[in-house]
């Protein structure tokens, strides 16, 4: 992983400006890493290995385990299926509560 001393922000790759730190637009609440850019996506599919990505828990008690690799390997179907529907670069995706549910399995 990272050992101390070896800032978090240069670990999952923020893109930083010159300052870490400035005054916010209120004096009590400062902007940290100001115009910096964090991928969450890009973050979190880094990895190709066997090491826990996400772990669900529903309701039932059933506990499931996604692996870097498995969310990897999801995430390029889903990708390739935007596609061959006409998603291109810089189009919007949403979904709706009742249909885009917060589980692993549809």
């Amino acid at each position: 992983m990272f050992s101390i001393g070896f800032p978090l922000y240069a670990y999952v790759n923020v893109e930083l400006q010159d300052c870490i730190l400035e005054k916010g637009k209120l004096e009590e609440i400062p902007t940290w890493f100001p115009g910096a850019r964090l991928n969450y996506a890009e973050n979190l599919l880094h990895r190709r290995d066997d090491g826990v990505a996400l772990t669900e828990a529903g309701e039932s008690g059933v506990v499931i385990h996604i692996t870097f690799r498995e969310l990897y390997q999801r995430v390029r179907v889903m990708a390739a299926a935007l596609r061959v529907n006409g998603l291109k670069v810089g189009d919007r995706v949403a979904g709706r509560n009742r249909v885009l549910l917060n589980i692993s399995d549809l």
